[in-house]
C-alpha cells in the first residue's frame, strides 16, 4: 500500500482535495463499483469503476458535475490501474 493526497472534487464528498488516500498496489482486477487510482491516456485519476456489457468499463467520479469515461477495446490499452483505494481520511 501507499498514500497519496487528492486533489480536485471529482471525487467529492468520497474523497476530497486534501485527503490521503490509500491504495492497494496489489489489488489491480477491477471489481464493480469499486474505487481506484489509474491512468488513463497518460492522466492519474481516482474514479469509480463499473463493468458494462461487452467489455466496457465506465469510469464514474462521485460529483456528477463530471462525465463519466468509458473504456473500450478501442482505448483500452491507456487504462492502467494502479491499485484499488482501500482508506481516505481529511
Amino acid at each position: 500500500c501507499f498514500d497519496v493526497y487528492a486533489t480536485g472534487d471529482s471525487m467529492a464528498n468520497y474523497i476530497n482535495g486534501g485527503d490521503a488516500v490509500g491504495i492497494d498496489i496489489s489489488d489491480i482486477t477491477p471489481k464493480d463499483g469499486e474505487v481506484y487510482a489509474l491512468f488513463l491516456d497518460g492522466d492519474l485519476m481516482i474514479k469509480r469503476i463499473f463493468k458494462e456489457a461487452g467489455g466496457v468499463i465506465r469510469l464514474s467520479s462521485d460529483n456528477k458535475q463530471y462525465t463519466d469515461k468509458i473504456v473500450t477495446q478501442d482505448n483500452g490499452d491507456s487504462l492502467i490501474i494502479i491499485g484499488r483505494v482501500v482508506y481516505r481520511s481529511g
